[in-house]
């Protein structure tokens, strides 16, 4: 009779050896296989079978078509510089939007004799950004014809109101929460030669007398939910004939380009347009155009661009 240590040295050194040991190993080496070859084939059925690619040239001048299409609607709801220059002797527009369809909108009106001049910088660029351009437009015609407003602060209060109730973003409707955008309104008294300028993120550049002189709006953005109580206040400016403004979004000056890829800046901005304050309007359209196109060389459009001067 075996031991006990007998037989566990027996056990050790069969444990290699035998018909149980080969058909547990192969059981197993089995098993295995057949796991990998059902994990490929669930790894194929997730994979989608490669598309054609006829159709996905199809597909992307679907979706460029349609994009072109937005960018039409989006041109025909937007007045014209004519338009502008029905109001003014002097001014251009400088518009280059980074996609088809752009985040960046102005907008004009004359009202109880004073002509109001509004522009922002929705949030994002794109299709998401057009689409809240163009619920701005809409707020803004109902803001100051309807209500009879022309009171800049009291405009991007009533902005501000309308775009929370429109997104729900008192109630903190997370996807929505940070839809808003930068914005600055300027009405224009010619009777007494006032600017009332209010603004939210955005400056108003005004040229007098040689010089560049800055006024900043409020710190706080268009809609949103982080404040719910907002101060917009005006500020009084007076104008001589002749004297330039200029209102404008980020996307100039945060364009990446020159020799080492950086920022254009908002201080170059100032600067240039200081260069070129005392010529034509048109002219200076045309040289912003060429100094952008020259920084940007070959690189991609950081955002939405948007630049509008005008001769008082």
């Amino acid at each position: 009779m075996q031991t006990k240590e007998e037989k566990v040295s027996h056990s050790e050194s069969t444990k290699g050896t035998g018909p149980l040991y080969f058909f547990r190993k192969y059981r197993n080496q089995r098993t295995i296989k057949e796991l990998k070859k059902r994990r490929l084939l669930t790894e194929k059925e997730l994979i989608p079978p490669p598309h054609n690619p006829d159709e996905i040239n199809n597909e992307n001048k679907n979706v460029i078509d349609s994009l072109n299409y937005a960018g039409n609607i989006q041109q025909a709801l937007s007045p014209k510089e004519k338009h502008l220059l029905y109001l003014f002797d002097s001014a251009f527009i400088l518009n280059k939007p980074k996609d088809i369809v752009s985040g960046d909108f102005y907008w004009f009106t004359k009202i109880q004799g004073k002509i109001i001049v509004f522009l922002a910088d929705c949030s994002g660029h794109g299709i998401p950004a057009a689409f809240m351009s163009i619920l701005g437009t809409s707020l803004l015609s109902h803001i100051v014809h309807e209500e009879n407003n022309c009171n800049p602060a009291l405009i991007l209060q009533r902005l501000d109101y309308k775009i929370k109730k429109a997104f729900d973003q008192n109630d903190l409707n997370e996807d929505l929460t940070s839809e808003g955008m930068d914005a600055a309104v300027c009405t224009i008294d010619y009777e007494n030669n006032i600017i009332y300028y209010s603004g939210a993120q955005r400056p108003l550049y005004l040229s007098q007398n040689g010089e560049i002189n800055v006024f900043n709006g409020s710190k706080h953005m268009v809609g949103g939910f982080l404040e719910n109580e907002k101060c917009f206040e005006n500020k009084v400016i007076p104008f001589s004939e002749g004297d330039n403004m200029y209102l404008f979004t980020d996307g100039y000056h945060d364009q990446l380009g020159g020799a080492t890829g950086r920022k254009f800046m908002a201080s170059n901005f100032k600067n240039f347009i200081s260069e070129i304050q005392n010529l034509p309007m048109l002219e200076q359209k045309n040289l912003l155009t060429k100094n952008f196109d020259t920084w940007k060389a070959n690189n991609h459009q950081t955002d939405d661009v948007l630049v509008m001067g005008i001769t008082l």
